[in-house]
């Protein structure tokens, strides 16, 4: 799977902290302007709330409706009731365009199999920026973009220079989707992913050798998937799985236990990955790079049976 780097993970939390601030001192702002009103003279004491401006309650209404929705959404995904998350949404959208909630509508129609899933994803993702083009294209089913994309990737890569980061990152192209067939280019991509997981072992942290090899191990299993090294893949996988739990693990250990005939293995695995999909449906978790999980999933539904 994809790393970020710590450079980035900082400033990312340094950006997060700052929106938490700002979001705090209007809070506070707004208690205040409850809590106190001023007098015809300009005083300020005790008294009834002060009147929310018609705008700004207008503006918390339409949160509250907002969160309602998703709260409900989630509720339904949990239980499996997709057709019931549809209806939310088209209820919510009829009111009001969001691209959240349209994508949540889009995950749900996917889950019920339904085409206009694909391609209403892959449109909301692109026009918001949430997601490489080609990625949008492999939605859709159309490969060749995101074919011609990887190639250039895995080409222009030097496997001598490549940092560990970069040689995972790209080697994941090959490794997230089947789209990969020339096997001068995966042979590529899995010693780019090798490269990484030996970086990774030579860490100096004990909590940095799990972070970072939890990750390329996860790489390299799907590689090793994808090359028809199944028992490899199965090997590499669950090691990565020991050092942290990743539904990417389960989405690869479903597809090489089916593979290999160990038809009860890959259901408990399945099942894994379906809940883990179900439970952070429509929350806060489990929405990075949830599109490249929902392609490994459609690929579980198309390439194994219960």
């Amino acid at each position: 799977m994809l790393e970020t780097d710590a450079g980035s993970r900082r400033h990312l939390l340094l950006i997060v902290g700052f929106l938490l601030c700002l979001f705090g001192g209007f809070a506070l702002w707004g208690t205040v302007e409850r809590t106190f009103t001023r007098d015809a003279f300009g005083g300020v004491g005790i008294g009834d709330p002060a009147p929310v401006e018609p705008d700004r309650a207008a503006f918390l209404a339409e949160r509250r409706k907002w969160f309602q929705a998703r709260k409900q959404m989630a509720a339904h995904g949990k239980a499996g009731a997709w057709q019931k998350a549809v209806r939310v949404a088209d209820t919510y959208l009829a009111r009001k365009d969001d691209t959240i909630i349209g994508l949540l509508r889009a995950e749900a129609l996917l889950r019920l199999s339904d085409p206009q899933g694909s391609t209403a994803m892959a449109k909301l993702l692109r026009d918001d920026d949430g997601a490489h083009n080609a990625e949008a294209d492999l939605l859709r089913g159309d490969k060749r973009a995101f074919e011609r994309e990887a190639e250039r990737a895995l080409k222009s890569t030097d496997p001598v220079k490549s940092s560990p980061l970069n040689a995972n990152n790209t080697a994941w192209l090959a490794a997230f989707t089947p789209t990969i067939s020339d096997p001068a280019s995966l042979a590529k991509a899995v010693a780019l992913s090798e490269k990484a997981v030996r970086a990774a072992r030579l860490e100096e942290a004990p909590e940095e050798i799990a972070g970072s090899l939890a990750t390329y191990t996860n790489t390299l299993g799907g590689l090793h998937y994808r090359s028809g090294r199944d028992a490899e893949a199965i090997e590499t996988l669950l090691e990565s799985e020991r050092l942290r739990t990743e539904p990417f693990n389960a989405a690869f250990l479903t597809l090489a236990y089916d593979r290999t005939g160990d038809k009860k293995a890959a259901q408990a695995w399945r099942n894994r990955l379906q809940k883990y999909l179900a439970d952070t449906y429509a929350t806060r978790d489990g929405q990075l790079y949830r599109h490249q999980l929902l392609l490994l999933w459609r690929e579980i539904e198309n390439e194994t049976q219960e």
